[in-house]
């Protein structure tokens, strides 16, 4: 959250069974544009930088579609 976004996002994994998480930013294209590991139960993005556009993020094989204006 939030979706759309000027910029930050938050991605929460709350309940999750693992501890370390991967998660990838995709652009439509599906080129991995961003990927990183985390551990604990959030994770902030900064999407300023890219293009205005739908993205995808997956974080351990879950997915959501995050639209930046």
């Amino acid at each position: 959250y939030p979706n759309p976004t000027s910029g930050k996002v938050s991605v929460n994994v709350a309940n999750s069974k693992t501890t370390t998480h991967t998660l990838r930013v995709m652009n439509i294209m599906g080129q991995v544009l961003y990927t990183t590991k985390f551990e604990g139960e959030s994770y902030d993005i900064d999407l300023e930088g890219y293009a205005n556009g739908t993205y995808t993020i997956t974080v351990d094989g879950t997915t959501v579609r995050v639209i930046k204006k």
